[in-house]
């Protein structure tokens, strides 16, 4: 708007010139896309609609007596070429200024939109945690529970089998001392059968010698009855061991099967021990692979948040390409505005034919020096780089580790170059991006930002390596620019590519 005010001030009420009209006419434009139209700007609109026919009259005849002289703003005098070179420079201008206004938008709807995505898959990785750590939670208390309920029974088996041991022990400890019992009891009873014997064998004599003595001295009944009575007390006591004999052998018995009951329920209460040892290892390998199952859910959650921090990421450099854009829009007005102001500047056709025979020298002796960057070339008045794979990363507008030292040689190349051009020569380097047509993926809405990414990240290299901002542009043009149409690898990777051009 500076430069529509300054271009139709006059000296008097006269209407503006044509030339005024023209060069205002693309700032206009731009004001109008970039939604920063002042107030007083609505009365020009339709000022500069009334004088855009004459203008269009007065570029009619540009081919023709160029040594005209037209009156301009403050009195000064230009001919018609003049003119004609300045509009055809103020309009590549204000198509420039347009495709940035297109590139700035997509630029701020891609990151409204990654904004978007990433507070969702923020929230739901908040979900998820939550929903996940109280499922770990529930399952850990029940496998703990489970566990210290086999650990308690485990506990017991073990004490009723230490309770059995004693009673096994008792027993055969009872087994062992009536055994000895016994072998007492058979060496009496053996004693006292051949004490019998013996007593019977007395009392025979006896009776014997009683029954001679009977007949010889007249039956000595007192005698007899004596014996007989010792005879009797002899049996009694014969009787009574055996008896005692008896009941050893029936508590010996009884014992003894005492002791196989005892040993049964101790091999039931091993056989009931292994088996809750086998649960307890069951329960704690079902634990292990549980834990397990959730920790990698949980890992999968914590990924999920890793990639909302990388979209996250993405969405400040988009910010960043954002803040670039915007400034190469304010540095374009500016140049626009430097242009109309002095009315007659034009590039220099001697800096760019000198800056361009520096960059083919350059070129051939990087081809050789580099030999695995692919598809160096200098066609025409522009280097081509394509396979933008030694560039760029793949996939990526992220700058490779060749890539940044090609750029920096050519930065290098391009500093001495300008210090032997006058400091007043008007050139500057344009950068154009170019894709090939297949589809880029998720991150890039269409190839066209790809391309105009692609450029600005080598525009940002040569300025970082010291190429002043003023001088060089970033212009991304999609698929539509192919070196070769056909549909094979080659004639991608040829597509694919950057192109720098001195202007």
């Amino acid at each position: 708007m500076r430069i529509f005010q300054r271009l139709t001030q006059t000296d008097g009420p006269r209407r503006p010139s044509s030339l005024a009209v023209l060069a205002a006419a693309p700032l206009m434009a731009l004001g109008l896309a970039l939604g920063v139209t002042a107030p007083a700007q609505d009365a020009q609109v339709i000022n500069v609609s009334m004088e855009s026919r004459a203008a269009e009259s007065a570029l009619t005849g540009c081919s023709g007596q160029s040594n005209r002289l037209l009156r301009f703003v403050g009195g000064s005098y230009v001919t018609k070429h003049d003119v004609c070179r300045v509009g055809e420079a103020l309009a590549v201008e204000q198509a420039r200024l347009g495709a940035m206004a297109l590139a700035n938008r997509a630029l701020e709807a891609e990151r409204d939109a990654a904004a978007t995505r990433a507070d969702a898959l923020q929230a739901e990785v908040r979900a998820l945690g939550q929903c996940r750590a109280d499922e770990l939670q529930a399952e850990l208390d029940q496998r703990e529970a489970e566990t210290n309920t086999l650990l308690a029974m485990q506990e017991s088996l073990t004490t009723q089998i230490a309770g059995l041991d004693q009673r096994v022990e008792a027993c055969q400890a009872g087994v062992e001392g009536q055994a000895s019992t016994e072998a007492d009891l058979r060496d009496q009873i053996a004693a006292l059968q051949a004490e019998l014997v013996a007593r019977d064998a007395t009392i025979a004599r006896l009776e014997q010698e009683a029954a001679a003595a009977s007949a010889a001295e007249g039956h000595d009944d007192s005698r007899g009855t004596a014996l007989l009575a010792m005879a009797e007390k002899w049996a009694a006591d014969l009787e009574r061991t055996t008896t005692a004999l008896n009941a050893a052998l029936s508590r010996k018995a009884a014992l003894e099967g005492e002791a196989r009951q005892a040993e049964a329920a101790r091999a039931a209460l091993q056989t009931d021990l292994a088996a809750a040892e086998a649960a307890a290892r069951q329960a704690s390998d079902d634990s292990t692979a549980e834990i397990a199952r959730l920790q990698s859910l949980l890992d999968q959650a914590l990924s999920q948040a890793e990639a909302a921090q990388t979209d996250f990421a993405a969405v400040g450099e988009m910010a960043g390409d954002l803040a670039a854009a915007q400034a190469e829009i304010e540095r374009l007005e500016g140049v626009i505005e430097a242009d109309a102001g002095a009315g007659t500047s034009m590039p220099s056709t001697a800096a760019a034919d000198a800056l361009n025979d520096g960059l083919q020298a350059w070129s051939a002796v990087a081809s050789q020096a580099r030999p695995e960057v692919e598809g160096l070339a200098l066609p025409g008045d522009s280097l081509v780089l394509s396979g933008s794979e030694s560039i760029f990363l793949t996939g990526s507008a992220e700058i490779s580790e060749t890539g940044q030292g090609l750029l920096d040689e050519l930065a290098a190349e391009i500093l001495s170059i300008m210090a032997t051009l006058p400091a007043d020569a008007d050139w500057r380097l344009e950068v154009q991006g170019h894709a090939d047509i297949r589809p880029t993926g998720a991150r890039w809405p269409s190839n066209w930002e790809l391309s105009a990414y692609r450029a600005s990240a080598a525009v940002r290299a040569l300025a970082e390596a010291g190429v002043p901002v003023e001088r060089l542009a970033a212009v991304g043009l999609g698929e539509y620019h192919p070196l070769v149409d056909e549909a094979t690898q080659a004639a991608y990777a040829m597509n694919r590519r950057l192109e720098l051009r001195f202007r």
